[in-house]
C-alpha cells in the first residue's frame, strides 16, 4: 500500500482497513510493529531518521521517495 501510494499520506485507519480488513481499524499496534519491521529491512542505517518510510505523528504513514 505504501509504495502504490508513494508520497501520498496513508492514514492509519486506510492502512488497517486495506491491509487487514475493516475489523483492525482501531488497533494501531499491529500496524506500528509491521512498519518497525518494514523499517528495519529498507531503512539504511539504524538510528538515523528514516529516509524512505516516514511517520506524520497521530495521521499515518509515506513512502518518501
Amino acid at each position: 500500500m505504501l509504495l502504490r501510494n508513494r508520497g501520498r499520506l496513508m492514514t492509519h485507519r486506510k492502512l488497517l482497513a486495506d491491509v487487514w480488513g475493516p475489523e483492525y481499524v482501531d488497533d494501531i499496534q499491529p500496524l506500528r510493529t509491521h512498519i518497525a519491521r518494514l523499517r528495519a529491512k529498507v531503512e539504511p542505517k539504524r538510528g538515523e531518521s528514516p529516509r524512505f518510510i516516514v511517520t506524520d505523528p497521530g495521521v499515518g504513514y509515506r513512502f518518501a521517495l
